[in-house]
């Protein structure tokens, strides 16, 4: 049980870091999301039993359903903001003032940097 015990970890890891790298043996290298698969590949070679490495996947991938199940998760989906947090944290539409509109906004090239410049030592 400890063969599906790690390809049930493997797997919940690639599906939450798909794109990292991995070096497999330092021969070959792959995105994070064939992981599981590429040590079934190996499993398969080494002529090792792939039912417990199967079970894991299985298993692991019923934790990734269960887990988002109710939640609608989505991997693109942008972040859903908490109404209990600060206006410091709801992103670059919002004012301190609780407008978001373009008419509260200040214009370009007015208050302390207005567009002038000056050359060092004169040149």
């Amino acid at each position: 049980m400890g063969a599906s015990l790690v390809f049930m970890i493997v797997y919940v890891w690639s599906r939450e870091l798909p794109n990292t790298r991995v070096n497999i043996q330092g021969l070959v290298e792959l995105k994070g999301f064939y992981l599981p698969w590429a040590m079934l590949a190996i499993d398969l070679v080494l002529g090792n039993r792939l039912m417990l490495s199967l079970l894991g996947i299985g298993v692991g991938h019923f934790d990734k359903l269960v887990k988002h199940w109710g939640r609608g998760f989505q991997m693109n989906s942008p972040v859903k903001q908490d109404p209990s947090t600060g206006v410091a944290f709801q992103g670059r539409g919002y004012r301190l003032g609780g407008t978001s509109s373009a008419s509260t906004r200040i214009p370009p090239n007015v208050g302390a940097f207005s567009g002038t410049s000056r050359r060092l030592h004169g040149r």
